[in-house]
Parts: C-alpha cells; sequence; structure tokens
C-alpha cells in the first residue's frame, strides 16, 4: 500500500484544493492539516504534512473504524487528468474600443506594451476627464476593462471621429 506522499509523487497534478472538490472537504481545513510542523521535524512551510492530511480525511470521511482509504476513495487517475480552469485576461490590440469599471466613458488602445497600456480618450461623458490614461498592465487588469461593442450598437456618424 502506497503512502499519500507516494501518491503526491507518482500523481503529481493532483492538489489539495482538487482532492477537496472531489471529496466535499472544506479546503482551508485541509490546507490548515497540510501546513501543521512535522514531529522531529525543523519547520519548512513549503513541506507538507500528509499524516496531518490522512487524519483530517480520517475524522470527516472515516467508515466506523474511523478510517478512510485515500487509496480507492480518491480517484487519482481522474484527478490526475483534470486541469485548472484559470480566468483567461483578455488580450487588447491598438484601437480597441474599452470601458473601465465604474465608468461610462471609453476609451481608445492607442499603444501597448507589454507592461504599459496607454489610451486616448473616445467618447467622454465629462469632458473634465478627457485626458490620455497611463496604466500598468497589472493595474488596468485591476480596472475591469471591457470591449465597449459588447452588446451596445455603435452609431459612429452619430458619435463623430474624436481623435
Amino acid at each position: 500500500m502506497k503512502t499519500m506522499k507516494e501518491m503526491f509523487v507518482t500523481y503529481s497534478n493532483v492538489s489539495l484544493r482538487k482532492i477537496a472538490i472531489d471529496l466535499n472537504v472544506n479546503y482551508n481545513m485541509l490546507l490548515k492539516a497540510s501546513k501543521k510542523p512535522i514531529p522531529n521535524q525543523i519547520y519548512d512551510p513549503n513541506e507538507m504534512n500528509f499524516d496531518e492530511v490522512e487524519k483530517y480525511l480520517n475524522s470527516k470521511l472515516g467508515d466506523e473504524d474511523g478510517i478512510f482509504n485515500y487509496q480507492s476513495g480518491i480517484d487519482w487517475e481522474r484527478l490526475h487528468e483534470e486541469t485548472v480552469r484559470t480566468k483567461k485576461k483578455k488580450v487588447f490590440i491598438e484601437n480597441d474600443l474599452i470601458t473601465l469599471r465604474g465608468n461610462a466613458d471609453v476609451y481608445k488602445v492607442f499603444w501597448m506594451s507589454c507592461t504599459h497600456i496607454f489610451l486616448i480618450p473616445y467618447k467622454i461623458e465629462n469632458m473634465e476627464n478627457a485626458k490620455p490614461r497611463l496604466f500598468s498592465i497589472e493595474t488596468f487588469d485591476h480596472q475591469t476593462p471591457k470591449m465597449w461593442n459588447e452588446g451596445v450598437e455603435i452609431d459612429l456618424e452619430d458619435l463623430g471621429e474624436k481623435i
């Protein structure tokens, strides 16, 4: 019988989060158990305490003897093959029309590098805000940018050419 550590080594794509979701247990408690110090070892925050993880799973999912068989109770093959979906960032290119979170103004992407983006006003509600804006990419992503024409009819004749 393989230990839990050997199972994690064999199935390197399996994470505590995947196990928590699959077994319907609290991920934070599972993570907390995994970060407990290992007896008679110097504490290493990157080292996982597999004994405590087993103990937590036994307490939550154990049978009448308090034992949870993690080898048959967890579908290691399926979890290893699953990929975790991450939120994709929208890619903007020059001349895209965008809006920013909490702002009805429309900006045109004038220039973009791998670290910064420069926006110029296109359709501005309040002309006091009609200033070009320069953002780092991290700050720009925080502004929740959206394409302006998503679900909105653009009447360019009505707008006139601003730039």
